[in-house]
């Protein structure tokens, strides 16, 4: 009779549940709860977890897993390629808005009337004001 046994017994007979990973005693927080709940014990636990869940899928088809494996590589790539990308076109705005800050002098609108008014003045051509007089 192997540990595994003897916890199995003890957990159905005995009501109480041991941890997989260090042996401990512990009451269970709620019905799915697999181990005492430390750190370790649950990094550990899920560490076993996915290697058997691996083992069980290439076991049932080889082909299968290693597709699917494929498959989540290409998606891997492709969010860091568009990630890679957005952060090219962040850059290129921002460089884009510092050189228009530099362009742009901003005076919170207080130049604006003067400004304006230079402007409207410096497109409109000259007035001839010698009415009569010949040149």
């Amino acid at each position: 009779m192997n540990f595994d046994e003897l916890n199995e017994i003890i957990a159905k007979e005995a009501g109480i549940n041991i941890c997989p990973i260090c042996g401990t005693p512990f009451d269970k927080y709620h019905a799915r709860q697999k181990t005492c709940g430390t750190d370790e014990c649950k990094r550990l636990y899920k560490n076993q977890y996915l290697k058997d869940r691996k083992a069980r899928l290439m076991r049932e088809d080889v082909e299968a897993f290693r597709e699917k494996r494929r498959e989540a590589q290409r998606k891997s790539r492709r969010k860091k390629r568009r990630k890679e990308v957005a952060d090219e076109n962040y850059q290129k705005i921002q460089e884009y808005w510092a050189s228009q800050a530099e362009r742009h002098i901003e005076t919170d609108g207080l130049e604006y009337g003067k400004r304006q008014m230079e402007r409207t003045l410096a497109s409109i051509p000259k007035i001839d004001v010698n009415i009569g007089e010949k040149k």
